[in-house]
Parts: structure tokens; C-alpha cells; sequence
């Protein structure tokens, strides 16, 4: 059984989908507030993960950025399956292997990365430090293969 993942969007009635455009929420509601009514649709759906663009989760979540001297590219690229403590898991693709996570987790679900073949090795390294699971699709990070 294939697993059922949801990408949510939100965007603004006239379209915009950068939120850093958006007007200011009506009646005084934070944008974080907004967030965790999005958040909440989406645990209603039941699904097993959900994902986000790495620009909304770096907006949201993760703004700062990895950096390491050493871009030298893993070997042998193998998926990474760190310990999981949450039903669903959030999953977003980072093909310049460039987020620098401050948890495992994202809203209590914990974070599995789509990664680029070309990663830094240290990135991947970086990564189970901190718990994160990660697999990789191709040369560039975009090459998942289709579920059968």
C-alpha cells in the first residue's frame, strides 16, 4: 500500500503564495496563528506525512543556513532512517543540501530530507547528529522514483 502524503498550499485570495507579499491577517490574527489552523486541517486529513517547500519551512521553522568548508560529495550516498517517535512524518526536499535544522521534528513530526546525490558529505553527517532521516533522488536532488 502506497503511503498517502499531502503538500499543502496556502496562499492569499489574490493568488500570492510568497508570504512575505501577504497583507497582515484580518482582525489581528498572527500569520503563526494561521499556521497552526493549517497545520491542524492537515492532521484531519489522516494522512502518513506531509510536506512543505523548503522556502515556506525555512520562512517558518529553519531560517538559518548549513555551511561547511568541506563540499567533497559522499562516496556511496545510502539513506539515512533515524529513530521515529511521531505517527506522521514531515518531509521536505532540499536540493542544495543547505537547511540548518534546529530539531527533528516539525510541528511533532518527525523530518525525513530529500537530498541531492551531491550533498557535502557533511551535510548528511550533520543530519543524523541531529536524528534527521534522509534519502536521495539523483544527481540533483529532484530524480525520486515513481511509486509502483
Amino acid at each position: 500500500m502506497n503511503p498517502k502524503v499531502i503538500c499543502p498550499v496556502m496562499g492569499s485570495v489574490d493568488g500570492r503564495l510568497l508570504t512575505g507579499r501577504w497583507t497582515e491577517p484580518f482582525n489581528g490574527k498572527s500569520k503563526s496563528g494561521l499556521m497552526g489552523v493549517y497545520a491542524a486541517i492537515g492532521r484531519r486529513l489522516n494522512t502518513d506525512a506531509w510536506m512543505f517547500g523548503k522556502n515556506t519551512l525555512c520562512e517558518g521553522f529553519f531560517p538559518g543556513k548549513f555551511h561547511t568548508q568541506d563540499t567533497a560529495p559522499l562516496a556511496c550516498p545510502e539513506p539515512y532512517v533515524a529513530g521515529k517517535a511521531s505517527p506522521r512524518l514531515f518531509v521536505v526536499a532540499d536540493p542544495e543540501a543547505d537547511i540548518l535544522y534546529e530539531s527533528s521534528t516539525v510541528r511533532g513530526d518527525n523530518i525525513v530530507v530529500i537530498l541531492p546525490e551531491t550533498a557535502p558529505a557533511a551535510y548528511p553527517r550533520d543530519l543524523q547528529r541531529r536524528n534527521i532521516s534522509y534519502l536521495f533522488a539523483g544527481r540533483d536532488g529532484t530524480g525520486l522514483p515513481p511509486m509502483p
